[in-house]
């Protein structure tokens, strides 16, 4: 099977290619992005809600059910716009999600992943002179 061609049932030959919104750049179509991407949100939703099995459970129901709600998408700039939507909820969970663990009433206890750990540089009001 040639690249931009959809796959068929054994015996049968399709030689129709896939539409042009369907073919992303050179060697990956839009379909094969999209699956990229969710694959990648559920690695990230593992990583990130470790330990933590309600929230795992939350999230995978979540990106299941936005994925199959726009599964009959066709609109090639509608599906880029969703993957864009979805690029940015993967970059949100990375950077901005930090777990806490209940440890007593009204105490949290925050769980940072090494990933979000920095550098942290005081910043300095006062600039010092050279001499």
């Amino acid at each position: 099977m040639s690249v931009g061609q959809m796959p068929t049932a054994p015996g049968r030959h399709r030689s129709r290619p896939l539409p042009h919104f369907l073919r992303g750049g050179p060697g990956i179509t839009l379909c094969q992005q999209v699956l990229q991407l969710f694959k990648t949100l559920h690695r990230t939703r593992q990583q990130v809600f470790q330990n933590d099995p309600r929230a795992l459970e939350a999230a995978r129901i979540k990106i299941n059910e936005e994925f199959k709600s726009n599964k009959s998408e066709t609109s090639p700039r509608k599906i880029e716009e969703l993957m864009k939507i979805g690029s940015d909820v993967e970059v949100l969970f990375r950077t901005s999600v930090i777990q806490g663990i209940h440890t007593g009433h009204n105490t949290l206890k925050l769980v940072p992943r090494k990933d979000l750990l920095i550098e942290n540089v005081p910043y300095c009001d006062v600039p010092t002179q050279k001499q």
